[in-house]
């Protein structure tokens, strides 16, 4: 009787142990599968580069710049932590600026979604905040953006330089 106990249960015990390996098996496939269908999972460490950018658009309404179209083209690096920083030569409604620079502080969701604040200076002056939108691309080698601030229509695009 008592030989026929302990073989039973070593069985059973055997099964539930396959099921369980089968089972986390199947689990770390899924995972693997989902990650290569491309559901990304970004970190502010994903733009760690130097990007090379140009925006375009419109300003509609505004207390500081010129309405008009609007464009720009610079360069920013990000630390792959919280920090961008760049420069920029701006067109506004024709007029040409002095150099702009901007630095801001940013964050990632996992959906590759995020958003900047920059400080902006124009030759040298303090020319207010930059609240933008942004969307990484291509792998952290691209990002849109698009600036929240009202009477602002322009869309930005950073490539890895």
């Amino acid at each position: 009787g008592v030989m026929n106990v302990n073989v039973r249960s070593g069985l059973r015990f055997g099964v539930v142990l396959l099921a369980v390996t089968v089972g986390s098996m199947a689990g770390a496939r899924a995972e693997e599968s989902e990650a290569k269908a491309g559901q990304p999972h970004f970190r502010a460490r994903d733009i760690k580069d130097s990007y090379g950018f140009s925006c375009s658009g419109v300003v509609v309404a505004s207390g500081v710049l010129p309405v008009g179209p609007a464009a720009l083209v610079g360069q920013v690096t990000c630390d792959g932590i919280a920090t961008c920083s760049g420069t920029s030569m701006a067109s506004f409604n024709g007029n040409i600026f002095p150099p702009l620079e901007l630095t801001g502080t940013y964050t990632v969701n996992s959906n590759g979604t995020g958003f900047i604040t920059y400080d902006l200076t124009i030759g040298g002056q303090p020319a207010g905040q930059l609240p933008t939108y942004f969307v990484i691309t291509d792998k952290g080698r691209g990002i849109k953006g698009l600036p929240t601030t009202s009477g602002f229509a322009i869309t930005c695009d950073l490539k890895a330089q």
